[in-house]
């Protein structure tokens, strides 16, 4: 989940990205969906479901596979098939599955603790509860239409603690 306190804007999302922690051999993950939803929560609960507020979570990319390449300290991310209405008012919950028979590599990215429960994980396709942590993801959101180079700060916001 990220804060809308961290946000500050009121825009169309096209892209998250995440910063690998080190330098991980290519990754295919299968069945991948990435789902963004506001929520007026304050912290999320065990249930996902519970968790949308009465909203629904829209769905923004889809591959099969998505292949990611982990540099260290480099971001990567997904680029949105579907641009996601951001309302400024709410917080907003960034959902990622995928499907992985064998999983032949790890990619993690970095984090940080937050005051509060902000990430749920199941290791389902399809889960109704998960374990909260407030460890989250370090992450940055891309909105609008403007084109930012990698070193801008342009219209990125970047979520970092």
């Amino acid at each position: 989940m990220v804060l809308k306190s961290e946000l500050n804007f009121s825009a169309a999302v096209t892209r998250v990205e995440y910063q690998s922690y080190d330098t991980y051999a290519a990754g295919n993950f299968y069945e991948f969906e990435m789902r963004l939803c506001h929520t007026a929560l304050p912290e999320l609960t065990t249930n996902f479901g519970r968790n949308y507020g009465g909203n629904t979570p829209v769905l923004v990319a889809r591959a099969s596979p998505i292949t990611i390449n982990g540099v260290k300290d480099q971001w990567f991310g997904v680029k949105f098939t579907t641009p996601f209405a951001y309302n400024g008012r709410d917080n907003l919950i960034v959902e990622l599955r995928w499907r992985n028979q064998k999983l032949t590599t790890k990619i993690e990215v970095w984090g940080y603790t937050a005051s509060s429960n902000r990430l749920l994980i199941n290791k389902g396709y399809e889960p109704t509860e998960g374990q909260r942590s407030p460890k989250t993801d370090r992450l940055r959101i891309s909105f609008g239409d403007v084109a930012s180079a990698p070193t801008s700060l342009g219209r990125i916001k970047a979520l970092l603690r």
